[in-house]
């Protein structure tokens, strides 16, 4: 049997998902994703919208700091 020191355990790059999972629910709520279809987006870019409006929701910014942290929140 194993035995792991609890007081040994460090969090690297620890991340939440509270906030994306949220702000999804809101958009869903909303139809925004039947809204973007309906304007004639293809489903990739439906996914981008909805990815980027979901990041400035979670952490407002700039479009570049949005962009450089989808791929943090995606993973």
């Amino acid at each position: 049997m194993c035995q792991v020191d609890l007081n040994s355990l460090e969090l690297v790059n620890s991340r939440s998902i509270g906030a994306e999972a949220v702000a999804l629910t809101a958009l869903k709520h909303v139809k925004l994703d039947q809204q973007f279809a309906d304007l004639g987006f293809n489903q990739k870019q439906i996914q981008a919208a909805v990815g980027n409006i979901i990041g400035r929701m979670v952490q407002p910014g700039s479009e570049r700091s949005t962009l450089l942290a989808l791929p943090k929140i995606a993973n």
